[in-house]
């Protein structure tokens, strides 16, 4: 919880930074997952002098959507939690890729269990209650894409 709550403090720091790097995360939005985002994301974005943040988290008017477009083009990279297959995630994965950004891929549930297009991306297998582990790989596959 501490972690997490420094995490929080960190990210709005960032946001009200000039920090002009975005990484957007497409992730389930689930209580189970809040550490993935306040733990991992947010600490490997701080690593590459990036901002993490995703829909959910933003004030804006408008369709949802439009907003998901607007912050993947902006965004340098894309972190996307592939975990339980979901139908937004893979949605803003494809979107991601089909204008050519950079995305890292990580997953928490059985890699055997993504789609078939889906399971051929590079995705790093994560356990929940261990996001902690989490930070450095991803902090690294970022500055990777990124330089």
């Amino acid at each position: 919880q501490a972690e997490i709550q420094a995490t929080k403090t960190r990210a709005k720091a960032m946001e009200t930074s000039k920090a002009d790097k975005l990484i957007f995360a497409a992730m389930p939005f689930a209580p189970q997952y809040e550490d993935v985002f306040f733990v991992a994301m947010t600490y490997a974005a701080e690593q590459v002098g990036a901002v993490c943040d995703r829909v959910d988290r933003r004030e804006f008017q408008g369709n949802v959507v439009e907003e998901i477009h607007r912050l993947i083009r902006k965004a340098s990279a894309v972190i996307v939690d592939l975990s339980e297959s979901k139908p937004n995630v893979l949605y803003e994965a494809g979107f991601a890729h089909a204008l050519k950004k950079p995305c890292v891929h990580i997953c928490s549930t059985p890699m055997d269990k993504l789609p078939f297009d889906v399971a051929q991306w590079k995705t790093t297998e994560y356990h929940s209650g261990q996001t902690h582990k989490l930070r450095k790989d991803l902090a690294q596959r970022l500055k990777a894409i990124l330089d």
